[in-house]
């Protein structure tokens, strides 16, 4: 995914020449990677669904979006919500 993003932002910067390369390189690996799952198909069905499943997840999670700051943001989010779920759930059954 890191080269789709280069890919765009040579785009955005009239840099046509070089998105081409980006492309070029881009499929040039997902060729390969098909290539050697297509060798043999009747034992690559579990690498089949791997690679896919990596490239829907990744899509899913907006990956490129991932920054260590935001994943420690809403680590600590879900934190302190857990926390005060967990709480409000302990002082309710000390009440009853």
């Amino acid at each position: 995914m890191f080269l789709i993003t280069q890919r765009t932002a040579l785009i955005a910067k009239r840099k046509n020449k070089a998105a081409a390369g980006v492309v070029f390189i881009e499929n040039f690996i997902a060729f390969f990677i098909i290539w050697q799952l297509a060798k043999d198909v009747t034992n690559n069905i579990p690498g089949f669904v791997a690679y896919t499943i990596g490239s829907c997840s990744g899509t899913v999670l907006d990956i490129e979006n991932f920054t260590y700051d935001k994943i420690l943001r809403k680590a600590k989010r879900m934190k302190k919500q857990f926390l005060k779920t967990k709480t409000a759930k302990f002082f309710s059954e000390a009440s009853s």
